[in-house]
């Protein structure tokens, strides 16, 4: 985004790819550049509203991306230019799944989403000590448990090559995102490896530590 590298239409144009230089959202004819399409767009104008950013966020002269960005981070306080920069990473996801057929949420959800990704990943992160906590929770098509683990973020990859491992499984059928309220197994486990700073893996047996929350995930509850 810095360097104007999100593949607006204005920036396909320019790589000579076949596509009109406009933007599609607003159709006022208005060429979609970074500033249109993130910040300037009539369609993202409530959301900005809503965040209080908008009489903050004016494009000035002709500054580049880096530029504004650089400016409005010394006037924002950090929790302000930590939830911009989440609002803009939504909008521009919003803003590919609309081309493509999908529908714009209202914009209070928009608000209501970034605020709730960054709170989970604040409780998810101990600032200042580099740390978080990850798990992955492996069920078959009927939602029974197949397999468990937890990580310190200091093995991530590990933490990503045994997932692919266990997607390996013939039960498992595919991987999706659930937010932590509707996936209370994998939010207990990672929050038990943030606070112990452990490693651990569970298979056929269940952590002491997430049985309740395993009781109640079951597709008929104990």
């Amino acid at each position: 985004m810095a360097h104007s590298w999100i593949p607006t239409n204005s920036a396909l144009a320019h790589r000579h790819i076949q596509v009109e230089p406009y933007c599609k959202q607003c159709a006022t004819g208005a060429y979609e550049n970074v500033f249109h399409a993130l910040w300037g767009c009539r369609v993202n104008r409530e959301v900005c509203n809503g965040a209080g950013f908008y009489g903050k966020i004016q494009r000035q002269g002709r500054e580049d991306v880096l530029a504004f960005l650089m400016r409005i981070s010394s006037s924002f306080t950090k929790d302000e230019s930590e939830f911009f920069l989440v609002l803009s990473w939504n909008l521009w996801y919003i803003r590919n799944s609309v081309n493509h057929g999908g529908h714009k949420p209202q914009a209070s959800a928009i608000l209501e989403w970034g605020s709730k990704f960054l709170q989970e990943f604040r409780e998810r992160v101990k600032v200042g000590e580099g740390i978080a906590g990850l798990s992955s929770v492996v069920r078959d098509h009927e939602v029974n448990l197949v397999m468990k683990e937890e990580e310190g973020c200091r093995d991530v990859d590990g933490l990503i090559a045994q997932i692919k491992w266990l997607l390996q499984n013939e039960r498992v059928a595919g991987i999706s995102f659930a937010f932590r309220e509707a996936n209370q197994v994998a939010h207990i486990l990672a929050n038990d490896a943030l606070i112990n700073k452990a490693s651990a893996m569970w298979v056929g047996v269940v952590p002491l530590c997430a049985s309740q929350a395993i009781r109640r995930d079951l597709p008929y509850p104990l």
